[in-house]
């Protein structure tokens, strides 16, 4: 803990690694003065609470890291990414409303407003999974500052824009708030209902937006892909999709990005209050959700919604009978019919638990798109078993992960809002079993930690 300021001097550091429990401040941003790194192999830079810099300079060709947990590291100056990459992994990367990104540190007018400005060797390098926190650009109100997200994964460069001079009344709204980029390497999660051929016909990437508290935002959000991960529909037939995790049609609205196939973006127009088809959502809502691209015939028009109803009684995720469907989202089954086939009809839908009940994930590999656990309902991770996505995740309930053994694996899944939303109730972790593991290694946060 403490404080440092360095009063517009700059701390070189070469050391293997440099710990901040405390907060680092500058009088000013600026490319030349703050915390340099700079040292001959890749260096390690943690904190065990929430790191706080003024201003950060990367001058490492082997790169900077983040040790592999949850953290918070925040930006109240300015970035500068001068030579090397910056591997935050799943930890959160906060800039402040003041906190900017440079590409060059030899201009103190470059301010990393464009995609060229970074590249895979000069980026913000993420895990590029759904447990990942991301990067976060906080905003106060009336901002038209242009902001690039310059984030990708080991070999890839991904990027994101937030582009008000493009918009037509571009500007961040009345209110301050924030949004969060993560970058996702795999096919967006309404797809995963579909057969394999039909996953592989779309971009085989997507982005995970949150935004938060803002009101009459108006931007053009640009994303950036690699060749790599077009799929295989033709790339001219493309065009931009998201679905909204606020809207409770469980709907995806397509074909309201453009993608230009030379530069590689897909750009989408926000203007809050919301306007796009996906109609179900309320002009004081957000736009977070999975933006992503592909051919508007291949992409369902909607998630299956499925209520976990336990009705044999034996708990089991495998077991189709356990389930039905649930079109309207009223909690209630839509009569009678229940799925056939575990495998292709609940695998990567949208599944909410009844009321009071328990899931026992009794098999590996179990793969849903968003998984909601009301209050008095329980998710089981057997002993033995690996390989979860629960996709995103909320509701107020229990995750009991049992282990017998030394390893005790939280399924990959966005618990942004599961675990920290207090406000909404949040969600308990639970361990268990007989095994002596260690706890936490996937998040530090939590709203409920039962042992």
């Amino acid at each position: 803990a403490g404080s440092l300021n360095d009063a517009g001097f700059l701390i070189t550091f070469t050391g293997q690694q440099f710990t901040n429990n405390g907060t680092h401040t500058s009088p000013s941003n600026s490319n030349t003065t703050g915390v340099l790194f700079s040292g001959s192999s890749q260096q390690i830079l943690k904190t065990d609470g929430n790191a706080v810099f003024g201003n950060l300079i990367i001058d490492n060709g082997n790169g900077v890291a983040l040790p592999d947990v949850s953290q918070e590291f925040r930006i109240n100056r300015r970035l500068v990414l001068d030579n090397g990459v910056i591997d935050i992994g799943p930890a959160l990367f906060v800039f402040s409303a003041t906190g900017e990104i440079v590409g060059d540190a030899a201009s103190e007018g470059v301010y990393g407003s464009e995609f060229a400005n970074f590249s895979e060797t000069n980026q913000i390098q993420t895990n590029s999974s759904i447990i990942d926190f991301g990067v976060e650009k906080e905003f106060n109100a009336s901002t038209t500052t242009d902001f690039t997200f310059p984030v990708g994964e080991e070999t890839r460069y991904t990027p994101a824009k937030i582009s008000f001079s493009t918009a037509v009344s571009g500007t961040s709204g009345s209110t301050s708030g924030s949004v969060r980029i993560r970058p996702r390497n795999s096919v967006a999660p309404i797809m995963l209902s579909e057969s394999q051929v039909v996953q592989d016909a779309i971009l085989q990437y997507y982005w995970l937006v949150n935004s938060s508290d803002l009101t009459g935002f108006e931007a053009d959000l640009i994303f950036n892909y690699d060749d790599e991960v077009i799929g295989t529909d033709p790339e001219s037939s493309y065009s931009g999709a998201l679905a909204f995790f606020a809207d409770t049609d469980n709907g995806v609205s397509d074909g309201i990005g453009t993608v230009n196939t030379t530069a590689n973006t897909i750009t989408f127009p926000i203007n809050m209050p919301i306007s796009v088809p996906a109609d179900s959502l309320t002009n004081d809502e957000n736009f977070s959700g999975e933006y992503f691209a592909g051919d508007p015939s291949t992409i369902p028009d909607e998630f299956i919604a499925i209520l976990y109803d336990n009705n044999t009684g034996n708990g089991n995720v495998n077991d189709p009978d356990n389930y039905c469907f649930d079109s309207n989202g009223d909690g209630s089954c839509d009569g009678e019919v229940r799925p056939t086939d575990y495998s292709a009809e609940i695998t990567g839908g949208l599944i909410t638990l009844d009321e009071a009940s328990t899931l026992n994930l009794n098999v590996s590999n179990v793969s849903f798109s968003r998984t909601t656990i009301p209050a008095s309902s329980t998710i089981v991770v057997a002993a033995g078993t690996n390989g979860h996505n629960l996709g995103q995740v909320s509701g107020s309930g229990t995750i009991r992960i049992n282990s017998n053994s030394t390893n005790a694996a939280l399924p990959v899944g966005d618990y942004a809002s599961f675990f920290t939303n207090c406000a909404s109730g949040g969600g308990a972790l639970e361990y268990g079993g007989t095994g002596n593991y260690t706890v936490l290694n996937e998040t530090n946060l939590v709203r409920n930690l039962l042992l």
